[in-house]
């Protein structure tokens, strides 16, 4: 999202262009100013597909880095098995799930705490800006 100001000389012309939705270079903003965008998923195993609507990690962490910026909190009413909230770790986000079947929730949590652990191993657990996740069943 670009704020239209009055055009000005110098650094204040570069703070009023700043884009303040997401992270993203102009490079890869532009392929999301597309209407038609083709998703190529990697290869998901067994434990990821156990419910009737999954959906790759891939899929919805593009659309999280297209609209969050890092250490933003992504909310997902229907968590299922986690795909989004592990996304929104993975992405640097912090994230809410709610779930009613606690068997979804409970898959939800245990792949949640395995991103979480991968994710502190990357980033360092101390590092400011880790993520979190808060799962509601």
């Amino acid at each position: 999202m670009i704020e239209s100001h009055e055009i000005q000389e110098g650094a204040a012309r570069q703070e009023s262009l700043r884009n303040k939705l997401n992270d993203l270079s102009g490079r890869e903003w532009i392929k999301f100013t597309k209407s038609w965008f083709i998703h190529h998923p990697e290869r998901r195993s067994d434990k990821k597909i156990r419910h009737p609507a999954s959906f790759p990690e891939s899929l919805v962490r593009d659309f999280i880095s297209f609209f969050t910026k890092k250490g933003q909190v992504v909310v997902d009413p229907f968590a299922g098995t986690g795909s989004t909230l592990v996304a929104s770790v993975e992405t640097g986000r912090s994230g809410i799930g709610l779930e009613i079947v606690e068997k979804y929730a409970e898959i939800s949590r245990e792949r949640v705490k395995e991103a979480l652990t991968q994710n502190s191993a990357r980033r360092g657990a101390t590092k400011a800006g880790t993520s979190w996740v808060k799962i509601v069943a």
